[in-house]
């Protein structure tokens, strides 16, 4: 007959081999769509750390049985998720790997409440999304400044499809800048990579009214293998002398216009004031005939009289 103390040490050596072999698997599996199921006995806690991870994937853990207690906390650079659901079951809660988490662990601890024994999911769902790229100035773009840098605006970190990293180095030869399309002349630049921002940085001002062709292929990738799709940007350049000029011209014609504008409200206001004038005289003149008229017939009337 097995004592008490034996079963008791059995459990324990059984739930630490647990313990230890999740925290493991999961330490060094990273996430390429994996999963893992986890059953517990009620009141125990599971801890362990996952790597690898690529900005974008999606860890989630889900209880499929056990009570409204169940908690789970999921600590990614020293921050935690937590959550705890009431409800029916399943519950789950996911987390986003963010760009400062590449290259760390991410911790989780489970708790499956202190009534019921438990069981739940790790699960892992790859980033398949690729990458997004902003031109700046935009593609269609007119009047920018002949003097302007242009960035690519990546939405998340980027290296070469070679796994390697991006340098200030190696990005000039991902970058084509051409006058007016991708059939122009080269146009000579130095590029720099900061973070998920490309600057070009043309070796001379671009000419006024010239057009710009800058392109980048499918030469870069964000850390879950998912390459950009090539994509393009034309835009025109302006001199800050042509805008000078272009802002003179402007200024001239509102002054022109403005004038005008005077000058037609004058000979309107003239016209009235003559129209109103001649009214004036019209009434007169009436006015001045009525009385001759009148002071006439009087005067006729007292020559009868005498």
């Amino acid at each position: 007959m097995k004592t008490l103390s034996s079963i008791v040490t059995k459990v324990f050596l059984s739930t630490l081999f647990l313990l230890i072999s999740a925290g493991l698997a999961f330490a060094s599996a990273g996430c390429s769509s994996w999963g893992r199921n986890i059953s517990m006995s009620k009141g125990l806690t599971v801890t362990g750390s996952v790597s690898g991870f690529a900005e974008g994937d999606v860890l989630t853990i889900t209880f499929n049985n056990g009570n409204a207690s169940n908690i789970v906390k999921i600590i990614a650079q020293g921050s935690s998720s937590i959550a705890q659901w009431p409800g029916i079951l399943p519950r789950s809660v996911s987390y986003t790997v963010l760009a400062s988490d590449v290259g760390s662990a991410i911790s989780y601890e489970l708790f499956g409440g202190a009534n019921n024994n438990w069981a739940a999911n790790l699960s892992c769902v790859a980033d398949t999304s690729a990458p997004t790229v902003t031109f700046s100035p935009a593609d269609g773009a007119t009047d920018v400044t002949s003097s302007s840098n242009i960035k690519l605006i990546f939405n998340e970190a980027i290296r070469k499809i070679d796994d390697s990293a991006l340098t200030d180095d190696n990005v000039d030869a991902l970058i084509s800048l051409k006058d007016t399309d991708e059939n122009g002349s080269d146009i000579a630049f130095d590029a720099t990579i900061s973070g998920n921002v490309i600057t070009i940085n043309p070796t001379s001002d671009f000419n006024s009214y010239q057009k710009v062709y800058v392109a980048i292929g499918s030469t870069v990738e964000d850390l879950g293998d998912n390459p950009i799709v090539a994509t393009n940007a034309t835009f025109t350049a302006i001199s800050s002398a042509a805008v000078s000029n272009s802002q003179n011209a402007t200024a001239t014609e509102v002054n022109d216009e403005i004038g005008s504008k005077i000058k037609s409200n004058a000979k309107k206001q003239m016209r009235s004031f003559e129209t109103a004038t001649t009214a004036v005289v019209s009434a007169a003149r009436k006015f001045a005939g009525s009385v001759w008229q009148r002071f006439s017939r009087l005067r006729k009337q007292s020559h009868s009289l005498f």
